[in-house]
């Protein structure tokens, strides 16, 4: 019984910085974004809401992924010392690719990760707009008084 009241309500949304935001990651930059995502998205009933909610958390992991992606590229140019056999920064990026994937697959599996929160984001939207055109729009009831 004790541990049901520390738990969120059965009619709120828990909240993201508690079960999306990794302890290094910056709250106040999740809860903006779920903020104006909230605002453009309008959520109109609980289940809008849970479905913006869902929306704005796979956003939130898509952009991690892509964050990951950049900090492994920069660290391994940054191995590649300015020298006359690397000039261009695309050379350096191109052998810092090679040998960050080299057997690992950790760029496939980073490319996975952000498809998967893409279509993860693509249906919450998609059904977002199926629930809204499936309300009864206020016009069509007061027509129909």
């Amino acid at each position: 019984m004790e541990e049901q009241t520390q738990q969120n309500p059965p009619d709120s949304v828990a909240s993201p910085t508690k079960t999306i935001a990794l302890e290094t990651e910056n709250s106040q930059s999740l809860i903006s974004i779920f903020g104006k995502i909230e605002a453009d998205l309008k959520p109109q009933t609980f289940v809008e809401e849970l479905l913006v909610t869902d929306f704005a958390a796979n956003c939130w992991r898509q952009r991690r992924i892509r964050q990951m992606e950049k900090a492994l590229m920069d660290y391994e140019i940054s191995r590649y010392p300015c020298a006359p056999a690397v000039p261009l920064i695309a050379t350096k990026a191109a052998l810092a690719l090679r040998s960050a994937d080299s057997g690992s697959g950790i760029f496939s599996l980073l490319g996975r990760f952000e498809s998967r929160y893409a279509r993860h984001m693509a249906g919450a939207l998609r059904l977002l707009l199926q629930l809204r055109a499936a309300r009864p729009s206020t016009q069509n009831q007061k027509e129909s008084l």
